[in-house]
This record gives C-alpha cells, sequence and structure tokens, in this order.
C-alpha cells in the first residue's frame, strides 16, 4: 500500500538531516579546536573507560617516580655524609700513627690533640646532614636536630647532647604496587649503639677518649683509640658499601617507572588526541555533504502558498 508523502513531510525529513550534519560538523570542528576525540562523557563510553584506567596508573606512577626521587636525594646525601666520615676517621688514623711515633715530643702530641677536636666537632656537624630540610640520620623523627654541641672542655673537646627523640626506626616508601622500600641510615647505624653514651664505645666517645690521650700524652691509650678507630673505619665503610648497592634498585625502579609512563602517555594520546588530518578530510566532507543538501533542498521544496502570504 502507497504511503502519501506531503510537502511537511518533506519538509520535516529534509530539516532533521540537514540539523544531524550540521551536527557532525559542529562534532568535528569540536575535535579540531580541542585536539581531543573524547571532550564529554557521550563521546564515547568504551574509550572513557580506557582513559579513566590510564589516568589512574599514571597517578600512580608519578607518585612512585616522586617517591623514588625523594629516595635517591636522600641517599645521596647519606652517602656524602659517610663518605666524609670515612675521610675523617681516615685523617684520624693517620693522626694516631703519627702521634705514636717515638719521634715527636709530648708538646707536638698536644698540638694533634686540637686537630682531633676539631675532627670531632666536624662530625658531630655531618651527624646532622640533611636532606630537603629532614635530618638523614634521625630516624623517623628527621625534624628534629639529632646532635647539638653545648659547650666545650677544658681541651677544647666539644660536649654535645642528643635529642630525646633520635631514634632508629627505618623510613618506608611504595616504589611499586606493594614494594615497600627502607631508603634511610639512623645514627646508631653510623656512629655506634651507644651513641648516647659520652663513655661508651661510639665514635664520639673513642675520639673524646683519644684527645685526652694525647693531651696527657698516654702512648697506650692513644693506641687503644687508634684500633677502636679503625674498627669504626672498617665498619662504617662497610655500610657504606652495603648502602651504596641499595642506589642501583633505585634507579633500576626508576627507569622502569619512567618507560611505563612513556607508555602510558603514548597510549593515552593515541586514544584521546585527534588525527588533524583525518578529521580535517571528514570535516570537508561534511560540509560538501551540507551545501549539497541545501541546493538540493531548495530544488525540491518550492515555495508554497503560505510563504506567499507572509
Amino acid at each position: 500500500m502507497a504511503i502519501r508523502v506531503t510537502q511537511s513531510m518533506m519538509t520535516r525529513g529534509f530539516l532533521i538531516n540537514l540539523n544531524a550534519g550540521m551536527k557532525r560538523m559542529d562534532t568535528l570542528q569540536e575535535r579540531l579546536y580541542s585536539g581531543k576525540q573524547i571532550n564529554r562523557l557521550s563521546d564515547d563510553p568504551l574509550n572513557l573507560q580506557t582513559l579513566l584506567r590510564i589516568d589512574s596508573t599514571q597517578n600512580e606512577t608519578e607518585q612512585y617516580m616522586h617517591n623514588l626521587d625523594y629516595m635517591l636525594g636522600v641517599h645521596a646525601a647519606t652517602e656524602s655524609a659517610l663518605n666524609t666520615i670515612i675521610d675523617t676517621l681516615s685523617s684520624m688514623r693517620t693522626l694516631c700513627v703519627r702521634a705514636l711515633n717515638d719521634t715527636i715530643t709530648a708538646d707536638e702530641r698536644k698540638v694533634i690533640t686540637a686537630e682531633v677536636a676539631s675532627m670531632l666537632e666536624h662530625l658531630i656537624d655531618v651527624g646532622n646532614a640533611e636532606f630537603s630540610g629532614a635530618f638523614v640520620f634521625a630516624g623517623t623523627d628527621f625534624i628534629n636536630r639529632p646532635f647539638r654541641v653545648v659547650s666545650r672542655d677544658e681541651y677544647g673537646v666539644p660536649e654535645y647532647e642528643v635529642s630525646e627523640n633520635l631514634n632508629a626506626e627505618p623510613r618506608f616508601m611504595e616504589i611499586g604496587n606493594d614494594v615497600i622500600f627502607k631508603f634511610n641510615r639512623n645514627a646508631f647505624d653510623v656512629f655506634g649503639e651507644d651513641v648516647e653514651d659520652p663513655d661508651g664505645d661510639n665514635v664520639f666517645a673513642v675520639m673524646r677518649r683519644l684527645v685526652m690521650a694525647l693531651h696527657e700524652d698516654v702512648w697506650e691509650d692513644i693506641n687503644n683509640a687508634f684500633d677502636e678507630l679503625s674498627g669504626h673505619f672498617y665498619r662504617i665503610n662497610n655500610l657504606r658499601s652495603e648502602y651504596g648497592t641499595l642506589e642501583l634498585r633505585m634507579r633500576a625502579a626508576h627507569t622502569r617507572h619512567f618507560n611505563s609512563l612513556a607508555t602510558l602517555v603514548s597510549h593515552r594520546n593515541s586514544v584521546e588526541d585527534t588525527d588533524m588530518a583525518e578529521t580535517i578530510m571528514y570535516l570537508k566532507t561534511q560540509e560538501t555533504v551540507y551545501r549539497t543538501a541545501l541546493e538540493t533542498g531548495a530544488r525540491l521544496l518550492p515555495p508554497s502558498l503560505v510563504d506567499y502570504l507572509r
């Protein structure tokens, strides 16, 4: 059965199709000036979910890289401090050997005393090494200075106090999905477990005894201090070697995340970014279709009596 087609039906269909063509051109133009394929939720729900997953993974990866950058900074500051401590202990051992030489006098040994006292104060200062406002040897209480020189005794040896919050707790950061990494060393690891005891076996206490032995010219005490300092020297040297290997793992993780981030960005661009050449071609095609539709409509939809009466 034939369907009667009226002029109003043709006009209505023409306008609907014309508006659809304008909508397609508007969408293509929006993609061109925004540079994005997806500008709202309704544009591409399937790929939008992909973009949301990429965003989540990218944010996590960037945070891991930020954590690693901070950890590498702490590592560099810690390693520099350990190198300084080792160099200082090496110089002090040399002074001990010189002081144990029978050819020098008691007065010359007293001159060495001032050098040792100065080195002790330097090591206390190194114990306060920091990175980005955080003291690297302070454990988890990294905002308070671990050591503070309060006075000097009759031999010129600095007397110090230890922060009551100084601790040996490790600091951790996440460098991957469920991958937690310890990245700090504390004052107890470096200077000795009894670093709070001025008369103990820690590095500071040994240096204090060395100053007294040099000042009083007690050969046996100087030799004992030399042996103790040598023990600390080799222990800290081993600690530095062990700590240095952690840098390789951190840099490997950083490189892996960097490559992963580059892949994510590339994937995101392939999903989200507009292909300019292709979009311009489609836009020109739609423009041609639109103009053709206007010309065709002008011929097929002649003026009606109502148009004349207006």
